[in-house]
């Protein structure tokens, strides 16, 4: 009985930390440090330090 209530307790705490690891947005605007106009076709990758 213990056993399954620690491993539905990890379960369930692994399910809410990928569910809440997307949910964020980040906006923003790319631009040229001279000009200050918007850089087109600008990629922007978010990665974590792992």
């Amino acid at each position: 009985m213990r056993i399954s209530i620690k491993i539905l307790s990890i379960t369930l705490v692994a399910i809410i930390s990928a569910l809440t690891a997307e949910a964020f947005t980040v906006r923003g605007r790319i631009v040229d440090n001279t000009l200050k106009d918007p850089v087109p076709g600008a990629i922007v990758t978010i990665a974590s330090p792992d």
